[in-house]
């Protein structure tokens, strides 16, 4: 375990590192410093020390190594836990002959399956050009390319291969980590809306239904314009006196139509304050009532003979009698 690791200040303006997502750059300085690593820049790290340093998910771990393996940042083996940080001899340079073999040893050390280390035996060998004796360096580096980088177009093929399945494995689990993502993400939202919706007479709707409903609307409307929504059909309700009532929609069915989400669902108070309380549940309850047949809404015109002005209770109880509620005409028979 090495004491430290060094980042260059260059690290922060690097064209790859500026398009990394914050949990790739986090990753890459965790790579950089971490204290499983050592002075090659090439050792074992297992997903779960990973996982239990940064507090993150497998799949998000998964990720975000795929994401610096696209940009060369990193090498990795499917086979191993190693890792390879391409450029760690770059950020943790050498000074002097003695540590260049020091590190040259540990390369000699490390078992055969390892990640790719092209990278890592090139930046080596130009390393190896400044100090005394590098010829011998230089050879020695050569000798474990033949252990380490397979040159043969059989083993280039394979390695290919490998990175393909791999690859196609990560963005299998990216891909299932972010519907996983967004369907917890909609739950909670809808968990939300649920709450906020009016009580009802009788069954509020099947939850399970009024939430395919509600994934669908989201396709329209953000979660918050959704919510808004339903807390000001909620308040409509309690100024109108349905809620605990029949009369509240039930949940599947406000959602089923787009006009409720943008609907105001304003009253107006003014008129309701001119009505009697009777005249205030008829015109609470107006639309069902025209619909039965018991109301008949009122309709202005010039020449129209006035309704009458109450009930009339004097006359024949088999004929009809019409009432004018200041809402509209209901008939009594």
């Amino acid at each position: 375990m090495k004491p430290f690791g060094k980042v260059e200040s260059r690290f922060w303006i690097s064209q790859d590192i500026l398009k990394l997502s914050d949990q790739g750059k986090l990753l890459a300085l965790y790579l950089l410093s971490c204290p499983h690593g050592n002075m090659l820049g090439v050792f074992r790290l297992p997903k779960a020390y990973i996982i239990g340093d940064l507090k993150w998910n497998e799949a998000t771990v998964s990720r975000t190594l795929h994401e610096l393996a696209t940009i060369k940042f990193i090498s990795v083996c499917d086979g191993s836990d190693y890792v390879c940080i391409n450029q760690f001899i770059r950020h943790n340079d050498t000074t002097n002959a003695e540590q260049f073999t020091a590190r040259l040893n540990d390369l000699e050390a490390l078992p055969e399956q390892v990640p790719d280390l092209t990278l890592l035996l090139d930046t080596m060998y130009e390393k190896a050009s400044v100090y005394k004796g590098c010829k011998d360096f230089q050879d020695k580096i050569n000798a474990l390319r033949g252990k380490f980088v397979g040159r043969s177009s059989e083993s280039r093929l394979e390695r290919k291969r490998e990175r393909e399945i791999e690859s196609k494995r990560v963005n299998t689990l990216v891909r299932s980590a972010r519907r996983t993502s967004d369907d917890e993400e909609i739950s909670n939202n809808f968990d939300k809306w649920w709450q906020q919706y009016p009580k009802r007479e009788g069954s509020q709707g099947n939850r399970k239904t009024a939430f395919k409903r509600y994934k669908t609307r989201q396709k329209e409307f953000s979660a918050e314009q959704l919510l808004m929504a339903v807390m000001r059909y909620g308040r409509f309700c309690n100024e109108t006196d349905k809620t605990g009532t029949q009369y509240v929609m039930q949940a599947t069915t406000f959602l089923n139509n787009p006009d409720n989400i943008t609907n105001p669902w304003t009253v107006n108070h003014e008129a309701r304050q001119s009505l009697t309380p009777y005249q205030q549940a008829l015109k609470a309850n107006e639309a069902d009532l025209i619909e039965g047949g018991y109301l008949q809404p009122k309709v202005a015109g010039d020449g129209e003979a006035e309704p009458h002005s109450g009930a009339v209770y004097d006359h024949d109880p088999v004929v009809s009698e019409q009432v004018d509620t200041g809402v509209g005409v209901f008939r009594q028979e």
